[in-house]
Order: C-alpha cells, then structure tokens, then sequence
C-alpha cells in the first residue's frame, strides 16, 4: 500500500524507490502532493500553464538540479506534446530525484482534473 507523505525521506529518495517503482501521476500528484513541473517554454509557459504548476524550461533544468532536490517531494513533468518531458523524466532520474513523465500538458490536464 502506498504511504501518503508531503516529504520523502531521504532513504527512499536516495535508493531510488519512487523511480523504481510504476507510480502514475495521478498516484504521484495525489498520494504524494507531487509538484507538477512544466518543461516548455517560458512563451509556451504563459500562454497556456496547468493551474499551480512550477515552471524551468527544460534547457535549464540542468542548472537547477540542486534546487529541485530541495523540494523533497516528487516531481510530474509534462511539455506540449511529451518530448521535453520524456527527456526531462530521463535527467531528473539520473539525478534521483523522484520523478513521473506526465507526458502531453492537455493529456496530464485531463487526467488530473477531468477537464474536457
């Protein structure tokens, strides 16, 4: 069963647990109060941006990486179409962070918050 928590300890956050295992996000941004992280562009950011979402283009995540482990709580990333966030999961999880691909803003919209 899954362990509701605001802060990931540091043993699981370390080991890997939440990259090891299938967590949806869904399960990510409701049992583990996930930060939904948008990846696109600072023009695609304001346009259209998922209500509450954090924003760094995926071309400075390298930059923050430090600063993104602080948050102690995993991370949903999602793009415009799933690319950005595809490779964006991939450089969170090497860096361990606890990360989900929420792939397509509209998709990830729609399955967190039944929007049509």
């Amino acid at each position: 069963m899954l362990q509701s928590s605001i802060n990931l300890s540091t043993e699981r956050r370390q080991s890997g647990f939440f990259n090891q295992h299938s967590l949806t996000p869904s399960i990510a941004y409701f049992n583990y109060k996930a930060i939904l992280l948008d990846v696109r562009t600072v023009q695609e950011f304001y346009y259209s941006k998922i209500s509450g979402a954090r924003h760094i283009s995926y071309d400075m995540l390298p930059t923050l990486l430090d600063e993104i482990k602080k948050w102690d709580v995993p991370v949903i990333t999602y793009s415009t179409y799933g690319s950005r966030s595809k490779l964006a999961t991939a450089l969170l999880k090497r860096a361990k962070i606890p990360v989900v691909d929420g792939g397509a803003k509209v998709a990830l919209e729609q399955l967190l918050f039944q929007k049509k």
